[in-house]
């Protein structure tokens, strides 16, 4: 078999050659090669000591970005380029890093250190070095440990997650006893850093596989994250939301967001766990995504959806109202999750419905239509001289003309405005 190289890769491998010294790609790229897909990143593993490394790319930047564990960065064209030391790695006492690790002149021992057959595999002008079978699982779709599952899982728990996220995205089946090791050791993802296990579980959900994945494997992914499986197992009928989310979030484009914020919330009140508005139902979504340590405008902008997600729009004045309160670009996710849910239920009324909703929403965007309190013509500071307001009932006063004016009783002027609040709302003008 023969894999095209990008030029610089071909050059990094040709260049520690050409000063004896063995060289590979490696891992992902390899096996994103097998598959017809254009490798993301080229990770290189050598012969080479980090020193020897340095030496022979001293005319380039290089980064010692991991160089205790033998891994420069070589920058060739604004690209960077992982250079890893052939190695093996100590005890791992922390079931994350090794202790220690050795460097080897043999690609093998490299490639027995890794996690997955079809992360296993290296590549050079000579041919691919397929050790442990990853070839053979990456054509018949299998995520295998290499070697002992157990041992594998035991030095670094994080590959737990690892093969859930390669078994979502790829499509990929788990093997038996690789399923077997990941169950029986899903308590040692414990020990991992919230942070990790984060990253690993938003590149899960935005696989093609991650409904499937997610629902046979939830025990181990609300061991990896408490709060995610609190959130659920307070609902009485937990199984049917888990199951209902999973559906809606598969229909969505693969977006971290959107799909945490449909997992992290409720398609219809029947399923809350007990009476909940915007507020409380952003607040739970909150909780879990914070547990998670995810930035702010992440869990902002989720917790806003959450929040919306089961308000029901069934007529323009409900749209205007959602729209102004979120922003259109907001609005749009939402109503792609609500037609998701709609879609689950196969309720084709309110799928056209909300598609209708949508097209108003994007003409009123397009006229720069008042939808906020911030787009009425009259200030909170000129109510409150004109009608001597004070404290909450000037924003009493605004929310009452902004609905006035998304339900067309009232032109959004600053003398119609004014009027209306004295005429029909009953403020006492000031003379």
């Amino acid at each position: 078999m023969r894999i095209d190289l990008p030029v610089d890769v071909k050059f990094i491998l040709d260049s520690l050659s050409a000063r004896g010294h063995s060289a590979y790609c490696v891992g992902g790229c390899v096996r994103d090669a097998l598959l017809g897909k254009a490798p993301v990143d080229w990770d290189i593993t050598t012969s080479a000591l980090p020193d020897q490394v340095k030496e022979v790319f001293s005319s380039f930047k290089v980064v010692d970005t991991g160089i205790k564990h033998g891994t420069v960065t070589v920058i060739i064209g604004h690209v960077p380029y992982e250079i890893t030391t052939f190695r093996v790695d100590g005890s791992y006492s922390d079931n994350r890093h090794p202790d220690s690790v050795s460097f080897s002149g043999n690609i093998r021992d490299d490639l027995s250190r890794r996690d997955f057959t079809v992360n296993a595999m290296a590549y050079n002008e000579n041919g691919l070095v397929d050790c442990f079978g990853g070839a053979a699982d990456t054509a018949a779709g299998i995520i295998r440990c290499v070697g002992d599952g157990e041992r594998r899982f035991n030095e670094d728990a994080l590959r737990i997650m690892r093969a859930l996220r390669f078994s979502s995205a790829l499509g990929f089946k788990i093997e038996p006893r690789t399923r077997e090791c990941l169950l029986a050791k899903k308590e040692l993802l414990k020990n991992i850093a919230v942070e990790r296990i984060t990253a690993e579980l938003l590149k899960l959900i935005c696989g093609k596989d991650f409904g499937k994945i997610f629902a046979e494997y939830s025990e181990v992914i609300f061991t990896a994250v408490p709060a995610l499986g609190e959130f659920y197992l307070k609902c009485e009928n937990y199984a049917a939301l888990l199951e209902r989310n999973l559906a809606a979030a598969a229909i969505l484009p693969g977006e971290q967001i959107k799909r945490m914020a449909v997992l992290v919330s409720f398609p219809e009140e029947e399923l809350y766990p007990e009476p909940l508005d915007i507020k409380g139902r952003s607040m739970l979504c909150e909780a879990v995504l914070r547990s998670m340590r995810l930035s702010n405008k992440f869990i902002g902008e989720a917790c806003r959806l959450a929040g919306y997600r089961s308000v029901d729009i069934a007529d323009e004045t409900a749209m205007k109202l959602c729209a102004g309160r979120l922003g259109y670009k907001e609005f749009f996710n939402l109503m792609q999750i609500k037609t998701a849910d709609a879609e689950i239920r196969e309720d084709r009324e309110n799928m056209l419905r909300l598609a209708d909703m949508a097209a108003l929403a994007r003409e009123l965007q397009g006229k720069g239509a008042c939808l906020r309190v911030g787009d009425l013509k009259v200030s909170g500071e000129s109510l409150a001289k004109k009608f001597g307001l004070q404290g909450p009932e000037i924003g009493d006063c605004l929310e009452k003309l902004l609905l006035a004016v998304l339900d067309e009783k009232v032109a959004n002027t600053a003398r119609e405005l004014t009027k209306y609040a004295e005429k029909a709302l009953g403020y006492t003008l000031i003379v």
